[in-house]
């Protein structure tokens, strides 16, 4: 029986290989989006914790002052929204092409397979072959012999 070998397996090799990093990659994006949700939510709850009790500032300097930290503050929350914005676009992005990477190699092994099927199905038909060439072959022989012996 004829070893099976798919002419296409370096291509499916690296199929796989390019999914397993577009993984990583969606993986790494996840990452980086959970980090900018944190960041989001932490200056979130530092400018809360600012709008706190007013009492406590005493002069005019320290209102300034606590005033300026909330204008930074504002900032760094628009600045992290955008980020984390950002962040959700990459991680779309990747697991788009994460879903088309897994559909090419998905269809390199439904490819493998059929064609692994077909040359099960060529070799069962050869053998049947051969064994039908061999029950013909004595056949013709033993009704020949049959001739031979009726004479």
């Amino acid at each position: 029986m004829k070893k099976f070998k798919f002419r296409m397996q370096k291509v499916l090799e690296y199929k796989d290989q390019l999914k397993k990093e577009g993984g990583r990659e969606l993986a790494r994006k996840h990452y980086a989006l959970s980090e900018a949700e944190d960041a989001l939510e932490q200056a979130q709850a530092q400018y809360e914790a600012l709008g706190g009790d007013q009492s406590e500032i005493g002069t005019m300097a320290e209102l300034a002052l606590t005033q300026a930290y909330k204008e930074i503050k504002k900032l760094e929350i628009t600045t992290r929204t955008g980020q984390m914005q950002d962040a959700e676009q990459a991680v779309d992005t990747a697991k788009e092409q994460y879903v088309e990477l897994r559909k090419d190699a998905r269809a390199m092994t439904l490819l493998r397979e059929k064609k692994q099927e077909q040359h099960r199905e060529d070799v069962k038909r050869d053998g049947r072959k051969e064994l039908n060439d061999l029950a013909l072959q004595r056949f013709s022989r033993g009704s020949k012999w049959d001739k031979e012996a009726k004479r």
